[in-house]
């Protein structure tokens, strides 16, 4: 009877089911939150890879927005400093009405250099699909106000345009001869010159440097920040995600 002590009870067969069962649940348990862990590293990885899609082709839109502010606003302030220098000319004491007919005719760029509206498709389909919120809220801000800064400044940009074609209206028809200009003969065109007051020829002449050196005043106050603004925004996604250095 000692000895028959010193041993446990078999278990029975509704003890061992009960076993059976618990160790079956624990493993579909376990099952499920593996299941569950590798799908959300599925998403996880699927976000990520469309991130860096996303990503990249921001990154390919500032890299031809910069190319496009650098080379217009190039333009812009070689045509600025054209006009600046024209305007020293004529201020002279010593010039002449003959010496601003011929800066007239002769050095007076008639063109315009005007900004169309900057390329942000890769934004707006991040907007449009809701998946901006896949991009961290500091470059969320930035692109927001970068959209803001390009919008304003094609709005100036056309407003100052439409003030520079009606003063070149004016423009040509008071100097029809100018290099850039030129359909009528020179003949007509001093016919024209002969007939129009000294007043008109200056004031006309007036108009139209200070209306496009003003337009481009306007202009490159808010081109030429954004364009630093695309560079720093280049830079910084450059330095935060290697896969823009392959």
């Amino acid at each position: 009877a000692g000895r028959a002590g010193r041993f446990s009870k078999p278990a029975s067969p509704a003890g061992r089911y009960l076993l059976y069962a618990i160790g079956e649940i624990i493993l579909v348990v376990i099952g499920i939150l593996i299941a569950l862990q590798m799908n959300n590293w599925n998403e996880t990885r699927k976000q990520t890879n469309k991130t860096n899609n996303y990503i990249s082709s921001l990154y390919e839109d500032l890299d031809e927005n910069l190319k496009y502010l650098q080379r217009r606003n190039a333009d812009m302030r070689t045509d600025l400093k054209l006009i600046q220098d024209i305007q020293g000319r004529i201020n002279n004491p010593k010039t002449t009405l003959d010496t601003i007919i011929k800066i007239s005719r002769e050095d007076v760029i008639l063109m315009y250099y005007s900004f169309s509206k900057l390329n942000e498709n890769t934004f707006q389909t991040l907007q449009s699909t809701g998946h901006i919120e896949y991009l961290d809220q500091w470059l969320q801000k930035e692109l927001q106000q970068m959209s803001f800064m390009g919008n304003d400044l094609v709005e100036v940009s056309d407003y100052m345009g439409g003030d520079h074609s009606q003063v070149l209206i004016n423009f040509l028809r008071v100097y029809p001869m100018n290099k850039h200009g030129n359909i009528i003969s020179e003949n007509l065109a001093d016919k024209v010159l002969d007939d129009l007051s000294t007043a008109e020829k200056i004031s006309s002449l007036n108009s139209f440097l200070w209306i496009k050196g003003g337009g481009y005043y306007s202009i490159l106050i808010r081109s030429e920040p954004l364009e630093e603004k695309t560079l720093w925004l280049m830079d910084s996604l450059k330095t935060l995600y290697p896969l823009l250095k392959e």
